[in-house]
């Protein structure tokens, strides 16, 4: 890469992120629907061509933005990794509460936007090796371990939204002991009373 290619990587960089902040800093005040293109170009100290030439509307913007928070939440690199990385669910989980706790108010405005679904989506593909492991000794098909992955992954969500939206009411630490605790006991605890139905 060339000193110009690099100059303007860094201005394309800050003038996104200017925009970025700019609609977060809106919406604090307002729904995204009320924002015009006009109004947060105002905001973000640029024009409405300097807005096109980066984004196409203002969904784009917060499309981006949720994108970005699920990756920080979800390292790609641990997202790909065997699956015989995957040995302490706790942790995992801690470090996802830990991360909504980092810019609370963020938080909160990307979960308003829509961020939650793809929170439960990335949640759903993260946690299925840290299911499987623990099941690993239960006799559970693929059609049972996947119904069983929904119900955890679609509560941990629940929580984790509701959690968010209450102040963080419990500490970090009670909230992931919660979940850690929830996983464990929906697990084992479907395990053993399915089994005993099939008997």
């Amino acid at each position: 890469m060339n000193q110009i290619d690099g100059k303007e990587n860094r201005h394309t960089r800050k003038t996104r992120t200017a925009i970025q902040n700019a609609l977060l800093s809106l919406m604090s005040s307002k729904p995204i629907e009320k924002i015009t293109i006009s109004e947060l170009s105002d905001h973000a100290d640029i024009n409405r061509k300097t807005f096109y030439n980066h984004y196409t509307s203002l969904q784009d913007v917060l499309l981006e933005l949720d994108e970005m928070y699920l990756d920080m939440l979800f390292p790609s690199d641990e997202r790909n990794a065997s699956e015989s990385k995957f040995t302490d669910t706790y942790l995992f989980l801690d470090n996802i509460v830990t991360e909504l706790t980092t810019h609370p108010e963020r938080t909160k405005l990307l979960f308003d936007s829509g961020v939650s679904a793809g929170l439960t989506q990335r949640l759903k593909e993260s946690l299925r090796p840290y299911i499987r492991q623990m099941s690993q000794n239960l006799s559970l098909s693929p059609v049972t371990m996947t119904y069983l992955l929904d119900y955890i992954v679609y509560g941990i969500a629940a929580i984790l939204d509701e959690w968010v939206h209450s102040d963080n009411q419990l500490t970090k630490t009670e909230m992931s002991a919660m979940i850690y605790a929830l996983v464990e006991i929906s697990v084992h605890g479907f395990t053993e009373k399915f089994n005993e139905q099939k008997e």
